[in-house]
C-alpha cells in the first residue's frame, strides 16, 4: 500500500498559497493547521491522501492519468 495526493490539487492548492503571499495576504484554509518538527510548530495544509492498494491501483493511478497503465505495468512478470 502507499498514499496518493492528486497532483492537481496539490497544484492548485499552491498557487493559490504563492498568489496570496504574493499580495501580501494570510493564507487562510479550512484545513490549515500545524505540525510540530521537533523544534518549532511547522504550518501546513492537509490534502486527504488516497490509500493506493492492488485493488484500485486501476482506477487511482491509471484512471486519473498520473502514470501510464503501460508504464505502471511495465516490470510485471507475464501471467502463466
Amino acid at each position: 500500500m502507499t498514499v496518493y495526493k492528486p497532483v492537481e490539487q496539490l497544484a492548485a492548492k499552491a498557487a493559490a498559497c504563492a498568489i496570496a503571499l504574493a499580495k501580501g495576504e494570510k493564507i487562510s484554509d479550512e484545513k490549515l493547521s500545524t505540525i510540530n518538527d521537533g523544534t518549532y510548530e511547522v504550518p501546513y495544509i492537509g490534502i486527504e491522501p488516497i490509500a493506493v492498494t492492488k485493488e484500485n491501483l486501476d482506477e487511482v493511478i491509471i484512471g486519473s492519468g498520473f502514470h501510464l497503465q503501460e508504464d505502471v505495468y511495465l516490470n510485471r512478470p507475464a501471467e502463466r
